[in-house]
């Protein structure tokens, strides 16, 4: 199997993915770094995504395995001090694999049309003015939002900056995504829905931007400003996060064992 390893930037987790490759290797595993079928993160749930979005292009060929080595991490399974356990279920390959939904994002501005993936959430935020996006739901002028920004999440990300503005955690296995309010204004002239929203596979959410603002999109752990925004187009991808699992762990386990 080819197989690669990425690593927080502190020196035990280094350590940790040297010693994980040395070991791998001598099981056979091949060290690819251009198309891995595994991708091993070393380091917390930031270190996961970071892993995530490198090989974002690559979600039907790869799949993904996480080892915490300080609190523990949403998406990781192991920690740090079970590295040789980890090792020896790699070189058994003996596995079941785990779906996470990803959002694919579009957006349309000055700099062209750019396009995105992410496993947690995206926001579009403008935190120096009041942001006016006219919301459309599958083709229906559906609200004109005002306010800091909006923020787009898949189920596993409902439990991050979503859960943090209201909304509800989603269970990996609903085919759906959430769209939460960064503080609207709602009074007598404007008004918008005000609560989060629950959307299915097949709805395609656009924000077209009244004043082609300049707006910060961030995606997951990254951010992008960008100029003269007109639109963005966001919903679920066909393809999904992969995570193997070697041991089973519910999704309720990992939300209680992170905030209970």
């Amino acid at each position: 199997m080819r197989f690669c390893a990425i690593a927080r930037n502190d020196e035990q987790s280094k350590e940790k993915k040297s010693y994980i490759i040395e070991r791998l290797q001598q099981g056979g595993f091949k060290l690819d770094l251009k198309n891995p079928e595994l991708v091993i993160s070393i380091g917390g749930d930031g270190t996961l995504l970071e892993a995530f979005q490198r090989y974002s292009e690559k979600l039907d060929s790869c799949m993904f395995l996480g080892i915490h080595s300080g609190s523990l991490g949403f998406y990781t399974d192991w920690h740090i001090s079970e590295v040789d356990e980890v090792i020896e279920h790699i070189l058994r390959d003996n596995y079941t694999i785990a779906e996470f939904p990803v959002l694919d994002v579009e957006i349309d501005g000055t700099c062209g049309i750019l396009k995105y993936r992410a496993l947690n959430e995206i926001t579009v935020l403008n935190s120096l003015r009041t942001l006016r996006i006219d919301v459309t739901i599958n083709g229906l002028e559906f609200e004109t939002f005002r306010g800091t920004g909006l923020c787009v999440s898949t189920p596993s990300g409902s439990t991050g900056y979503n859960k943090s503005l209201g909304g509800a955690l989603l269970h990996p296995d609903l085919l759906g995504y959430q769209l939460t309010e960064i503080a609207s204004i709602n009074n007598n002239v404007y008004r918008t829905i005000g609560s989060p929203m629950v959307l299915g596979k097949k709805h395609i959410i656009e924000f077209h931007f009244v004043d082609h603002s300049n707006v910060t999109l961030t995606y997951d752990h990254l951010n992008n400003i960008c100029s003269e925004v007109k639109r963005i187009r966001t919903g679920l991808s066909d393809s999904h996060a992969r995570f193997v699992r070697y041991r089973p762990k519910s999704f309720w386990g990992r939300v209680r064992d992170a905030f209970i």
